[in-house]
C-alpha cells in the first residue's frame, strides 16, 4: 500500500462530523424538551397568576352586603376568563361559569375562614375566595416526546381582606325586629328616637380606642377631629356601660349647645374652638337672655291622628310655633297618637316612618321659596339644601319667645372640618340571638349605617310617646341617611380593607 493511500484509512479529522451526525436527533429532542418545559412552566406561571389575581380580586367585593358572592364571582370570572401564552393556534383558554352561589363548591368557592374548613352559607358569612382552576392540556411547539412530561397544569388560589375600621363611629342601635338583610339605603329618611322606651330597640355608647372608656367616648362624640387609633376590621367593638348624660351633652355641641360640664376642667372641650358646632344648626330650642339654650313657648305639637299622612298637610294643633326645627316622624310626639314600627312591629316603636310635618317647616322658614321636590324631602337633604342656597342668614336671629332662635352658630365659630358635624355612623346590630348587647360584651355589626342629628338632647319636651323616659340624658333624635358611604358623607368613619393571598 503506498504510503499516500495509508494516510487517508489513518486520517480521523473527519471522525466529528459523524458522531455529530449519530447525536443530532438526541441534541434536537433534548432542546425540544428544554424548550417546551420552559414554556410549559411559562403556562403554568401565567395560569397561577390569573388564579391569584381572581381571588384577590373576587375577595375585594365580599363586604357582607346583599349580592356580595355574586359580585365576587363577577369579578373573579372577568380576570380568570382569559387567553394564557400560545397553545397552537387556540392559546390555552380558560373558561370559568359566573358561580354566583355562596358556597365551597365548583371553581370558585367560598369560605368563613382562612383554613378554608367552613363553608360560607350566604353573603354575610363570606370571608374568603378560593379558585380552584382543574387540568388544564398544554400542546407543545416542537416534539411528540415532550409528552412524556405531562401536558396538564393546575392552578388554585385563596385570598382574604384584612384591614381596619378608622374614625368616629361612637353610637350602637340594636333592635332584634330588625330584618337579618336589613338594608339601611331602604330606610331612607326614616327617624330614630334615640332614647330609652319601652318595647323598642336599645342604643348605646361603642368604646373606641385608644381610651375605651367614657371620658374617650364623650371626646369623640364632642371634638371635631379627635385622635382615635383603627380597630381591626374582624374586630367587634365593645358596648359601653353607665350614664349617657354627659355623653348627650358632648352630642349637643355639634348643635352649638355647649354645657360648663364639657368646657374647661379637663372635659373634652377645654376650648371652646375644639368642639365646633356644625354650619347650620337650625334647631327646635331658642337662646334666651341669660345665653341658656331653652324650648320655645309655642313648641310644634301635632293634632291627634285622623287620616292618612300627607306631606302637603298641616299638622300643627293650635298653628302657633315659634322655633320649630326639623321636626321629628309624627308618630314620635304624643300629641299624635300613632304608634310607630315601620311594619317592624310593637317591638320597634322607636323606628320611625319617615313621616314628618314637611308643610309646616318649609311655610315656617322658607314660604316664598318651597322647592318643587319638597314633598319627597328628607330632613337631611332639606338641611343640605338650606346650605347649598344659602338661606341660613335669612333664618338666622328669629324671635321666639322667651328668646332667639338661631340656624348660624353664635356661641363659637363653625367647624371646618370637613366632616359633617350633624352626621354620624353608628353601628346597626340585632344582638346576638335575638338579645342586645349588655355592658362589656362586644356587639356584632349588623350594618354600619350614617345618620344625621335631628334634634338635640334638651329636657322639658315631654310630648313623646308613651314609655318614653325623658330625664337627664335626654332623648336624641336621628334619621337614617343611608348605608355608611365610607366616610364620603362626612360620617367620620373610614374601612381601609386591603385584599391579601392567603395561599
Amino acid at each position: 500500500m503506498s504510503a499516500s493511500g495509508k494516510g487517508f484509512w489513518l486520517n480521523d479529522s473527519g471522525a466529528t462530523a459523524a458522531l455529530y451526525a449519530l447525536a443530532l436527533p438526541a441534541l434536537v429532542a433534548v432542546a425540544g424538551v428544554g424548550f417546551d418545559y420552559a414554556r410549559l412552566a411559562g403556562m403554568d406561571s401565567e395560569l397561577q397568576n390569573a388564579a391569584d389575581q381572581a381571588a384577590l380580586a373576587g375577595v375585594a367585593q365580599l363586604d357582607g352586603k346583599t349580592n356580595a358572592c355574586s359580585r365576587a364571582a363577577a369579578a373573579a370570572s372577568s380576570l380568570v376568563n382569559r387567553t394564557l401564552l400560545a397553545n397552537d393556534s387556540a392559546g390555552l383558554t380558560v373558561a370559568v361559569a359566573n358561580e354566583s352561589a355562596c358556597d365551597a363548591t365548583g371553581i370558585i368557592r367560598f369560605w368563613q375562614n382562612e383554613a378554608a374548613t367552613t363553608a360560607a352559607t350566604s353573603d354575610a358569612d363570606a370571608r374568603f375566595v378560593e379558585i380552584v382552576l382543574g387540568a388544564r392540556r398544554a400542546n407543545y411547539a416542537l416534539t411528540p416526546v415532550v409528552g412524556a412530561l405531562g401536558g396538564d397544569i393546575t392552578a388554585a388560589a385563596l385570598a382574604g381582606l384584612g384591614g381596619a375600621i378608622c374614625g368616629t363611629a361612637a353610637l350602637s342601635y340594636c333592635n332584634p325586629n330588625l330584618p337579618v338583610n336589613f338594608n339601611p339605603d331602604a330606610y331612607k329618611g326614616y327617624g330614630i328616637l334615640v332614647g330609652t322606651m319601652s318595647g323598642s330597640g336599645t342604643w348605646g355608647y361603642l368604646k373606641v380606642p385608644p381610651s375605651n372608656n367614657a371620658n374617650g367616648v364623650e371626646l369623640v362624640l364632642a371634638q371635631d377631629q379627635p385622635t382615635i387609633e383603627c380597630r381591626a376590621a374582624a374586630t367587634a367593638p365593645i358596648a359601653l356601660p353607665g350614664s349617657a348624660t354627659g355623653l348627650v351633652r358632648a352630642i349637643n355641641t355639634r348643635f352649638d349647645i355647649f354645657d360648663n360640664n364639657i368646657v374647661n376642667n379637663n372635659q373634652p372641650c377645654e376650648n371652646l374652638e375644639d368642639c365646633s358646632p356644625a354650619a347650620n344648626v337650625v334647631k327646635d330650642v331658642v337662646r334666651n337672655s341669660s345665653n341658656k339654650w331653652v324650648l320655645p313657648t309655642n313648641q310644634f305639637s301635632p293634632a291627634p291622628y285622623s287620616a292618612a299622612y300627607s306631606p302637603t298637610a298641616s299638622y300643627d294643633s293650635d298653628g302657633l310655633i315659634g322655633s320649630m326645627g326639623l321636626p321629628r316622624d309624627l308618630c314620635h310626639y304624643g300629641s299624635y297618637n300613632h304608634a310607630c314600627g315601620s311594619g317592624l312591629g310593637s317591638g320597634a316603636l322607636d323606628f320611625g316612618d319617615g313621616q314628618w310635618a314637611r308643610q309646616e317647616y318649609f311655610n315656617q322658614y322658607h314660604a316664598a321659596r318651597t322647592p318643587v321636590n319638597y314633598t319627597t324631602m328628607t330632613r337631611y337633604e332639606t338641611y343640605k339644601w338650606e346650605q347649598a342656597n344659602g338661606y341660613l342668614g335669612s333664618i338666622n336671629n328669629i324671635a321666639a319667645a322667651p328668646g332667639t332662635q338661631y340656624s348660624m352658630p353664635v356661641t363659637t365659630g363653625a367647624s371646618s372640618s370637613p366632616f359633617d358635624r350633624r352626621v354620624l355612623t353608628i353601628a346597626m346590630t340585632r344582638g346576638n340571638g335575638g338579645s342586645c348587647p349588655g355592658a362589656n360584651d362586644p356587639v356584632a355589626v349588623l350594618d354600619w349605617v350614617d345618620v344625621f342629628f335631628v334634634q338635640p338632647g334638651v329636657s322639658g319636651r315631654h310630648n313623646y310617646p308613651a314609655g318614653v323616659n325623658e330625664n337627664s340624658s335626654d332623648p336624641i333624635y336621628m334619621e337614617i341617611i343611608g348605608r355608611s358611604s365610607n366616610g364620603s358623607a362626612g360620617a367620620q368613619l373610614t374601612s381601609r380593607n386591603v385584599p391579601y393571598l392567603v395561599r
